[in-house]
């Protein structure tokens, strides 16, 4: 639900930034040639063109400026310098294309008009949208939970610095404050630190102990950065540490910890780019499908489709589709919890064998990607029961539902699937949640059409 939120502000954004760029072009190309003297009018069509051109390259550059990524940690002075960058590199560009691609000329005045009356109008748009979801967050709409860790003049300056409902910051609760100040009008909470993240679930955790208690501090940052949660570190000293995100947050510096670098216009992409992808696969693979679902009704008893709860972004829940390759009645031990496959396992039938060699059986989890539970890249998606114990035994395991669950991975196209490394596997997955980008995903793409379907680990 708060991603679902935290997208309906992106689009409010781009939609207000993309209307703002049309309307200063077409304010600069009437102001150019129907109100100053001597312009002679280009045709309203090649004009037209050229807007779309620079719609496009402005949202790029906007974004590549990071300029959809939260407003509640951007400064106001950032905001308007990055707007001025953007429109510079996007008039660079422009005339660029313009001089190798078309051979009619633009009006220079037509482009500087248009460089002072984007950046004015982005400036002043920016300002409205920035307080109307200030005013939405006020009202409670988008508001993010934040439970504090610790305790000390340091963390009750920030929560006194977020008091204001137009950050839409809610704390619901201080833990770790039997030995210090507890703030004031906050719920206390004790115990298990790992028993009150999975109780409240909150979207952002802040920490902060005194240094002399550094050992308590260090324990509540490694139970806490194995969760989906934000970790933010309220930091005391006031130099930078190198490979650390550190932003400034109403005049303290806060350290960000394993919080991937995915903007709101990253995962609209790929989420574009998934239901293209998934609709194009089903209508093609269609017929293979068919002939899956008939041979594996015909060679043994039981239904075409298996389901299996699977865990995938954000710890959620969801049944992954998959072709039946296992006798009926046999996917599951007789407690009802589901055992790893073998070499020669017996529960597979003649037909499994080969669609589970192949990765056929894998096929119906387009559905999946369709419906949004999964995306074509990812992690693969384990099972709930495997992920907690695996969660204790490796650090950083569950760093993976930082992203998307996928039918394909980093992982499998370099050979760590089935009867292999753990480790390993999970070394690969944070390599693709730290280096994402689209180019990765259609190299993870392109390898799994050459050598990713047809595995000897896949049993």
């Amino acid at each position: 639900m708060e991603h679902l939120k935290d997208y309906k502000c992106f689009l409010l954004r781009i939609t207000a930034d993309i209307i703002i760029i049309i309307l200063s072009w077409a304010i600069a190309y009437y102001l150019r040639f129907y109100i100053i003297p001597g312009g002679i009018g280009k045709p309203l069509l090649f004009f037209s063109k050229l807007c779309l051109l620079i719609v496009v390259l402005f949202i790029y550059f906007i974004n590549k400026n990071k300029l959809y990524s939260s407003m509640r940690i951007t400064s106001w002075i950032n905001e308007f310098t990055s707007i001025i960058l953007s429109s510079f590199q996007t008039i660079l560009a422009l005339i660029i294309i313009l001089y190798f691609v078309f051979p009619e000329r633009v009006s220079r005045l037509t482009i500087t008009l248009f460089l002072v009356i984007v950046i004015i109008l982005l400036i002043i748009e920016r300002l409205i949208v920035k307080n109307f979801l200030f005013l939405l967050r006020s009202k409670g709409w988008n508001s993010k939970n934040v439970l504090l860790i610790g305790f000390g003049e340091t963390l009750e300056k920030y929560v006194e610095s977020n008091k204001n409902p137009l950050f839409g910051i809610k704390i619901i609760g201080q833990f770790g404050a039997e030995n210090g100040s507890q703030i004031e009008g906050v719920k206390q909470y004790t115990g298990e630190l790992s028993n009150v993240l999975d109780s409240l679930k909150p979207d952002i955790v802040v920490l902060n102990f005194p240094e002399a208690f550094f050992e308590i501090s260090q324990k509540c940052i490694a139970i806490c950065y194995d969760r989906t949660s934000m970790l933010m570190v309220i930091l005391d000293f006031h130099f930078s540490l190198i490979g650390s995100k550190i932003v400034s947050l109403n005049e303290q510096h806060v350290l960000q910890i394993n919080h991937p670098a995915f903007t709101n216009f990253d995962r609209i992409i790929k989420r574009i780019v998934d239901i293209s992808a998934s609709l194009i696969g089903l209508i093609i693979l269609s017929p293979t499908m068919l002939i899956i679902s008939f041979l594996v009704k015909i060679t043994s008893k039981g239904p075409v489709f298996f389901t299996q709860k699977r865990i995938t972004e954000g710890d959620r829940v969801f049944k992954m589709f998959k072709f039946r390759s296992m006798k009926q009645d046999t996917q599951t031990s007789g407690n009802g919890i589901s055992e790893w496959t073998v070499k020669n396992d017996n529960r597979i039938t003649g037909f499994g064998k080969y669609i589970r060699k192949t990765s056929l059986d894998e096929l119906p989890q387009l559905f999946n990607v369709l419906l949004g539970n999964m995306s074509l890249i990812g992690p693969r998606p384990e099972r709930p029961e495997l992920i907690e114990s695996f969660g204790k035994e490796i650090p950083g395991y569950r760093l993976r539902h930082k992203v998307k669950a996928g039918i394909s991975g980093w992982a499998q196209v370099n050979g760590w699937r089935g009867n292999t490394s753990l480790e390993k596997r999970i070394e690969f997955d944070l390599y693709y949640v730290q280096n994402w980008s689209l180019i990765l995903d259609f190299k993870i793409i392109f390898l799994t059409i050459i050598k990713g379907f047809i595995n000897k680990n896949a049993y």
